[in-house]
């Protein structure tokens, strides 16, 4: 390969965006700010007599400005109903020029349809809230999203007191429930992205006034139900609370083993987090806030995550939280979410975005009359697994011979001959490996084995991770001395220093006739160029991700792979990979995979060490038609 292409080659897992240095920059602000947040907050006790009440907001009260100001005329409803028309026809037309009048009319029709839409929401929620905060001591709230989908999101929970309350109190003790529809919430490994769920939560709960009633420390349990697979989960709490700032922990246990939902199987992962909030210096109208989780995975690494974000007081009932969510399983990803804390005040008043002269508010005692809500995550995090035992050793099977397009058996295992509408070249009609063709892009039966780059199909490929990986490294490319994963976490190849450093012997061990030929007689694993060529070159339909893998008439499922330093399955259902048994030579011998994942598809180095999927093409010097393809 020419030095010219080095350019298109990009390392998936370590490659940034230069464009992602400013988003990095805030989070090392966050982090920074949320370090310095916490260890003064947590200390910060001022004699309330000596603090200048001016120099910050109380987001308790209305802001009262130092000028009265005239009452504006309320409007009618008439007049507020024809601002909103007037101000969606207005950003209508701002957005319009010369090369898109044609679409002004539909422009102004979706933005006012977006404003009755949004109006309605606001409606049913004020009312419902209004509803259910007239029983019951303690507070509820729901929210109802998606009027303009096929398909409603809602939540609601309710948090009630159950021993005494009043301004005397010094403990409580009380429930928490929920109930939320809405998408999945998955792990490393999920492939229902888009399946909805209703996550059913309770809880039990106690608090204590301490430290002369300055702060709440608390402990509560709380069931988790996922009604569509019947998932079960425990956790139990700590949490500690201040007037400006509080902490909770969370240890998650599930209770259910794995279920089969949608043809899927998966498991619900245990695991823990902490979340910390606090004010931020100077800003008494934002807050800086902080989460670490960790959830205990089986078929790839335990995910490992932060979430770091900044929620700002616009009213007292409206915040705005922003920030970025990173772990180990998936690139950084920013938020942004929208509060509203139903029903409204008659007041609203927005916040005064000054500057403070003092770092943070003064502490003050504590009210359980308050009601906090418990800081938890309340939707199951599940992972898609795959029964490492489920693949069984091919059979051999005589050869068979088969025209083009007509069934042949290769290795106890049936394929299908079929032809690119772009390049003419005949690929099988599935993975090598795979059972049958794709009924959907997370159908494990059509996966297939998973190799090591340029590896003889010696057993590994269909072992996937039962039992151990070795640690010895082979000392030939041709005979590996092992029928499982060869470990390569230092090395990153599979073969001793010396054996084929470059890749050039293993390149051409896996063509038609090699000495690693794992594929039907007149078959080769693609050169980079003619897997290129078919899926992300492809003029008919190229494959931009995976959303559009399926509709390729290669009908790619997105099967993950086998990663190098411990050998457990990967991004199922979120990636596929699949080799080419072209190599480029980086400091040591990198084999040349087709990535395709939610957002993209192309051509990266990987190492050699790692496991995945092969798609056979007929050799273009080869007669389709031959009679030994079932060798």
């Amino acid at each position: 390969m020419k030095n010219a292409t080095k350019p298109q080659l990009k390392r998936f897992q370590t490659s940034m965006p230069k464009t992602l240095s400013g988003v990095n920059k805030l989070k090392h602000f966050l982090a920074l700010s949320l370090l310095v947040t916490f260890s003064l907050n947590a200390f910060s006790i001022d004699n309330p007599q000596q603090s200048n009440k001016e120099a910050y907001l109380d987001l308790s009260k209305p802001y009262q400005q130092n000028n009265p100001q005239p009452t504006p005329k309320k409007d009618n409803q008439a007049t507020t109903i024809l601002k909103e028309v007037a101000g969606a026809t207005r950003t209508a037309l701002g957005s319009t020029n010369s090369d898109n009048t044609d679409q002004l009319g539909n422009k102004v029709t979706t933005s006012i349809k977006n404003q009755a839409v949004n109006k309605t929401e606001g409606l049913l929620n004020n009312s419902v809230n209004e509803f259910l905060n007239a029983f019951g001591a303690g507070r509820s709230e729901v929210s109802i999203s998606g009027i303009s989908t096929k398909k409603l999101n809602y939540s609601l929970r309710t948090i009630q007191p159950l021993s005494e309350l009043n301004a005397n109190s010094k403990e409580l003790t009380f429930i928490q429930a929920g109930i939320a529809s809405g998408k999945s919430s998955k792990g490393s490994g999920s492939r229902d992205s888009n399946s909805r769920r209703i996550a059913i939560n309770l809880g039990i709960g106690h608090r204590l006034l301490v430290e002369d009633d300055m702060a709440i420390v608390g402990v509560n349990f709380f069931t988790d139900y996922e009604t569509k697979s019947s998932h079960k989960r425990l956790s139990l709490g700590l949490e500690y609370q201040r007037a400006n700032f509080s902490a909770n922990i969370n240890k998650y246990h599930m209770f259910s083993d794995k279920k089969l939902v949608n043809s899927v199987k998966e498991r619900g992962m245990s695991g823990y987090d902490v979340k910390l909030s606090g004010q931020a210096p100077y800003l008494p109208w934002a807050k800086i806030k902080g989460t670490y989780y960790y959830w205990d995975a089986k078929t790839g690494p335990n995910i490992r995550g932060n979430i770091l974000g900044v929620a700002i007081e616009l009213t007292p009932s409206v915040s705005f939280e922003f920030g970025q969510e990173n772990n180990n399983t998936m690139d950084a990803k920013s938020y942004g979410k929208l509060t509203v804390k139903l029903p409204l005040g008659n007041k609203q008043k927005f916040t005064n975005f000054a500057i403070a002269n003092k770092a943070f508010k003064d502490s003050r005692k504590m009210d359980l009359g308050a009601l906090a809500w418990v800081e938890r995550s309340n939707k199951i995090v599940k992972e898609i697994i795959i029964a490492q035992n489920s693949r069984v050793p091919p059979s051999p099977a005589p050869p068979a011979p088969a025209p083009n397009n007509i069934p042949f058996n290769f290795k106890g295992l049936t394929y299908i001959p079929i032809t690119s509408p772009d390049t003419g070249r005949i690929w099988l009609d599935r993975n090598l490996g795979a059972s049958q063709v794709c009924d959907s892009s997370v159908d494990f039966k059509c996966f297939g084995y998973y190799y090591q780059w340029g590896r003889n199909d010696d057993g590994h490929e269909y072992k996937g991770g039962e039992g151990l990986p070795s640690v010895k490294l082979a000392s030939s490319f041709i005979d590996a001395g092992t029928d499982v994963f060869i470990e390569t976490e230092a090395r990153k190849d599979w073969v001793k220093k010396g054996v084929d450093d470059r890749g050039e012997l293993r390149t051409a061990a896996w063509k038609n006739g090699g000495d690693n030929d794992i594929c039907p007689a007149g078959f080769s694993v693609p050169t980079e160029a003619e897997l290129r060529a078919d899926t992300i070159g492809a003029t008919t339909m190229a494959i931009a991700n995976n959303k559009n893998a399926l509709d390729s008439f290669l009908k790619l499922p997105v099967a993950g792979y086998y990663w190098h330093q411990n050998y457990k399955i990967f991004d199922i259902g979120l990636t596929a990979r699949l080799w080419s048994r072209s190599a480029w030579f980086d400091q040591g011998a990198k084999g040349l995979a087709l990535i395709i994942n939610n957002s993209t598809a192309d051509i990266f180095t990987e190492h050699i060490g790692d496991a995945a999927s092969i798609r056979c093409i007929n050799d273009i010097s080869v007669n389709p038609d031959i009679s030994k393809r079932g060798r």
